[in-house]
């Protein structure tokens, strides 16, 4: 049975990189490193005993050959942190957020409607009911009228970017969720499905669905929210004045429900504390599913800032498209290494062939989908399965990238990271030899010249010492140009004698 990780350390810490008292704590000879039986008590300080202590052992070997990145058979502290900020602190403690994404009128009851959409409002409510999430993050369509992707721009003849030379019907003719390829900004072709115009900026369709559970902060009374957290593709501040996207119709709504999950709302937005917002899709020129990238991935949202920067280590998603939006936010959460989820009765799709073939995609990709029920387990369940789990998935892009980065810069390149680890590491080595050498040279030589003092500490007489003892030697090299020196002194003697 999984079992729940002992809060060892507050969770902020924990997660901005406070490892260094739990290295020390179990370096018990203090030798800067951790042999195998102190990285035992240390995986047993952080899982709880007893009834698991078998399995923290039988999970030793794997915990070593994953901790132990240049094979040398101990943890050194370079080692452990790297493991601990990329795997180790988010299995011990995680830090969660719930992403909502696009849970917008058009796309429950307007021009680009979700079937059954309206039903998930209740169910991501209730996600932020569990008081679970540590931040709360809300992503929303937000386009202007001419926007490139809208088939009634193309049909008028509007479009802000020109065909590519590929396209082979004229724009104006291609349909509604038709596929017309335009020309890129780098002038390559650029897929685009053509959508019915949706959530244009300002409009009653841009807005959250009204009984979406929303937070504020301290900006409930006048939606007057500038601050850093409402950034469009480019991270700008969200246009209109920098006003957030759900206009005074919603207020009445929206203050009725606000101060929701852990810290006042799921903590994140500006000054106020309220909810992170992030809109997209703002450039008329390109499309933008995922609420970190545009489509063509030439411009980022603040959201993996904004994630980072509040020490999240698990992201929770949900919201509409199942099989657009959510899924593209979901591979890219993953991409930048985060814990990525997503929530099946909490999202709804287009149809049930492209919900499959999501669901698929997101197998394959590393997200892990699940129902609202079982997110209350899953936050409070990590544990040493999923420590090792993502110890194993950061070992292999470790490997993955190694094997490019020798096929791109010729075979036996090591990256400059490695090199200095690895110089560090033959330093470190040589002085501890050196170290070595002195103490066996001291012990070696007793103040009567040919005894030699054993390791234990008794004498013994060495009429024909060992020629491989390097301090003997010396003696020996010593005594012969001593008697050089004197077999000359004699020789000058007698010169000036005669």
């Amino acid at each position: 049975m999984p079992r729940t990780p002992r809060k060892i350390l507050e969770k902020q810490d924990a997660v901005r990189g406070d490892w260094q008292a739990l290295f020390r704590k179990h370096d018990a000879d203090g030798d800067g490193r951790l042999d195998r039986q102190e990285l035992l008590r240390l995986l047993q300080d952080v899982f709880e005993p007893g009834a698991g202590d078998a399995e923290v052992r039988a999970s030793l070997d794997e915990f070593v050959a994953l901790l132990d990145a240049d094979g040398d058979g101990y943890v050194d502290p370079d080692e452990f942190a790297a493991s601990w900020n990329a795997w180790f602190a988010a299995s011990v403690e995680p830090v969660c957020a719930l992403v909502i994404i696009d849970v917008q009128n058009d796309f429950i009851d307007g021009t680009l409607q979700v079937p059954d959409a309206a039903a998930i409002v209740p169910v991501v409510n209730g996600l932020r009911a569990t008081g679970l999430f540590d931040v709360t993050v809300i992503s929303m369509d937000w386009h202007p009228a001419d926007h490139s992707s809208f088939v009634e721009v193309q049909a008028a003849g509007a479009s802000p970017v020109p065909a590519h030379a590929s396209q082979a019907t004229p724009l104006t003719e291609v349909p509604a969720f038709g596929t017309a390829i335009l020309r890129a900004p780098d002038g390559g072709p650029m897929a685009q499905t053509l959508w019915p115009r949706h959530c244009v900026q300002g409009t009653r369709g841009a807005e959250n669905h009204p009984d979406l559970v929303v937070d504020f902060g301290d900006d409930d009374d006048d939606y007057n929210y500038s601050g850093p957290a409402v950034t469009c593709n480019n991270g700008d501040p969200a246009p209109v004045g920098g006003r957030l996207p759900p206009p005074s119709r919603q207020r009445a709504a929206a203050a009725k429900k606000k101060r929701v999950g852990r810290g006042g709302g799921g903590g994140g937005g500006g000054g106020g504390g309220g909810d992170v917002f992030v809109v997209k899709g703002c450039d008329a020129r390109f499309d933008s599913y995922s609420a970190f990238w545009d489509n063509m991935k030439l411009a980022h949202t603040s959201l993996c800032e904004q994630l980072r920067t509040r020490g999240v280590t698990h992201v929770f998603m949900c919201g509409l498209a199942l099989d657009v939006c959510v899924k593209f936010t979901a591979l890219h959460a993953a991409e930048h290494a985060f814990m990525s989820y997503v929530v099946r009765d909490a999202s709804r799709g287009l149809s049930a062939d492209s919900n499959a073939a999501a669901l698929e995609a997101l197998a394959k990709g590393g997200v892990t989908v699940l129902d609202a029920a079982e997110v209350p387990a899953a936050i409070r369940g990590a544990s040493l399965e999923e420590a090792l789990d993502a110890a194993r998935r950061a070992s292999g892009v470790r490997s993955v990238v190694a094997a490019v980065d020798a096929e791109s810069t010729g075979s036996g390149h090591i990256p400059p990271s490695q090199q200095q680890q690895q110089q560090n590491k033959k330093k470190t080595a040589q002085q501890q030899q050196q170290q070595q050498q002195q103490q066996r040279r001291g012990a070696s030589l007793s103040p009567t010249r040919g005894r030699r003092v054993d390791s234990a500490g008794g004498g013994g007489a060495s009429s024909s010492p060992p020629s491989s003892s390097p301090s003997l030697a010396l003696w020996f090299h010593l005594g012969a140009v001593g008697a050089a020196i004197a077999l000359l002194a004699g020789v000058l003697t007698a010169g000036v004698g005669q």
